[in-house]
């Protein structure tokens, strides 16, 4: 396992050109923080506020107009294979097995196929998918595709696993298996993790810190430390004085922006 590595982001000031004309759409406004190795971040705030603006440039797809963005010591200046993507689609190719999905990553960097296949069984038992190895996509439901596209991230033995509202598409209660399924295996491994999201209470879940951004362009308006024992549960977590106080405060952060918008 690679050693965990952190995400430092300095001053970031973001614009995009306005198609057909010489103006820019401001995205984000001075943007400064930092996510120790091994922290689980979680990005919240309206849509349009730069949240998925910044995930892109954490993995090198955006550079930003102003500032810098640093994963280790490094400047985040292009994609790398340290670097794994979810979005909330499982994007499985749909001609592939499930266990040849998984493989996909580890066969593309050119490992042995023993390791490949070893590695594709260890993460499709973890994930309860195991009798479903030889099974293609269309054979699969919505939620066990997306259980598949977490076992080939973590396959891959990520230094950063990146997050785009992964758990979005699914049901409420499958929506809850995964998101806890997702910690169990991220626990293992404690890789740097950043998760985008509109949904308060999955931040809270999964979350060790919550960043809430204002309106476009985008700036922080609150750091939150999540000072809660894991592992987590949320039907339990719900009850727990601590947990209501950290959602109330993150509602009247975002309340007060449809307040005064």
């Amino acid at each position: 396992m690679n050693p965990p590595s952190g995400i430092r982001i300095e001053g970031v000031t973001h614009y995009f050109a306005k198609p057909g004309s010489k103006e820019y759409t401001p995205v984000l406004s001075d943007v400064s923080l930092e996510a120790r190795a091994g922290q689980f971040l979680a990005l919240v705030g309206p849509s349009g506020c730069g949240k998925t603006t910044l995930l892109n440039m954490i993995a090198g797809l955006v550079q930003p107009t102003h500032g810098k963005v640093y994963r280790g010591e490094e400047l985040a200046t292009r994609p790398d294979r340290d670097v794994a993507y979810m979005l909330a689609r499982a994007a499985l190719f749909p001609w592939r097995t499930a266990q040849k999905n998984v493989e996909l990553g580890l066969e593309l960097r050119g490992a042995p196929r023993q390791e490949r296949a070893d590695t594709a069984a260890r993460l499709l038992e973890l994930t309860g998918l195991k009798d479903f190895a030889k099974s293609y996509p269309s054979h699969l439901s919505q939620g066990m595709r997306q259980r598949v596209a977490l076992a080939r991230t973590f396959a891959l033995k990520p230094k950063f696993v990146l997050m785009d509202e992964p758990f979005s598409a699914l049901d409420a209660q499958t929506k809850l298996a995964h998101q806890e399924e997702f910690v169990r295996i991220w626990e293992q491994t404690r890789t740097t993790a950043v998760l985008v999201t509109h949904d308060l209470a999955e931040a809270i879940l999964m979350a060790d810190r919550v960043v809430v951004f204002s309106p476009r362009p985008g700036r922080i308006k609150a750091d939150l430390e999540i000072q809660l024992p894991r592992p987590r549960d949320l039907e339990t977590l719900r009850f727990d004085e601590r947990y209501r106080d950290i959602h109330e405060r993150m509602w009247m952060e975002l309340k007060q922006d449809v307040d005064h918008a």
